[in-house]
């Protein structure tokens, strides 16, 4: 029930993050899903990205952009609302941590609501956990894929 409270308040406010973590198989990618409609309703541009593929279009464009990674970043995720899947999932190397922090910053600092599906621990990135976001920790059950 509160899970479900703090969702609808998210979808009130538009603002700031929606984070889910918590242990693989237990819905957090289908909770993201659940939000298709409502973002087709309410934003006029919405972009879903795997943490990975993120990654990878960052880094084939950096020759494109002379090196300035940033300027690829902020066109990646300069939609009205960003869905991020499968944060930390491909492991945190220096460069990943320094894209995926530069992400989360341009997001956190324009106020842009912002959904975040990972499998790390609360204390990597304190924008993420910010008291104005909505965490939703999902640790205890059964994993659905072994259902």
């Amino acid at each position: 029930e509160w899970a479900s409270r703090s969702v609808v308040g998210f979808m009130n406010d538009k603002k700031n993050f929606l984070v889910f973590c918590g242990n693989p198989g237990l819905g957090k990618t289908y909770l993201c899903a659940a939000l298709t409609e409502w973002a087709f309703e309410s934003f006029n541009s919405f972009r879903y990205w795997k943490e990975s593929d993120l990654l990878k279009r960052v880094r084939s464009s950096i020759e494109d952009y002379k090196g300035d990674y940033l300027e690829i970043l902020k066109l990646l995720i300069d939609d009205d609302l960003v869905f991020i899947d499968d944060v930390g999932s491909t492991g945190l190397n220096d460069w990943r941590k320094e894209i995926f922090f530069d992400a989360i910053d341009e997001r956190y600092n324009s106020m842009k609501p912002t959904v975040i599906k990972n499998n790390f621990h609360p204390r990597v990135y304190s924008r993420i956990f910010a008291k104005e976001n909505v965490i939703i920790e999902m640790n205890d059950g059964i994993d659905q894929r072994l259902n």
